[in-house]
């Protein structure tokens, strides 16, 4: 791997391209709200820095709700974001608002992420990621 000229090391400009290790590995993150990347699932979503809910609040704007509400709000099940890449590994890094069990639902279900490959009809499932019980920073490598 070269090492890039000290005056063009991009993160010296932008500490978000710098690269991280995780589980040994070199890691480098990108904004999955911004090109290239597509957010799909989220149609009243009002723009890149909006955060991940299903609603909005009452104006367009995230507000706080009851439990109950706020909940089915900040549930992003069934968002996808979709990417292409040519990486032998993809990681992913969340924070959450929170990690429960719930007597209906395992945690993958209401916390968790899947790594599909491929174009339809030919996906394949890569695996999926989950917290751990009130774990709020979910850092998961498919490999």
């Amino acid at each position: 791997m070269s090492t890039p000229a000290p005056d063009s090391d991009i993160a010296k400009i932008d500490p978000n391209f710098a690269s991280a290790r995780v589980d040994d590995r070199e890691v480098v993150w990108h904004n999955a709200a911004l090109a290239p990347f597509s957010v799909e699932g989220l149609p009243l979503r009002t723009g890149p820095d909006a955060p991940f809910w299903r609603l909005p609040g009452p104006t367009g704007a995230p507000y706080v709700m009851q439990d109950t509400e706020g909940g089915l709000l900040r549930n992003t099940a069934g968002v996808c974001v979709r990417f292409r890449s040519d990486s032998r590994v993809v990681a992913i890094r969340t924070l959450l608002k929170d990690s429960r069990d719930m007597n209906h639902m395992p945690r993958a279900g209401s916390a968790g992420f899947d790594l599909y490959c491929g174009a339809w009809p030919n996906t394949r499932h890569v695996g999926t990621a989950q917290p751990n019980r009130d774990e709020t920073e979910l850092v998961h490598i498919f490999a």
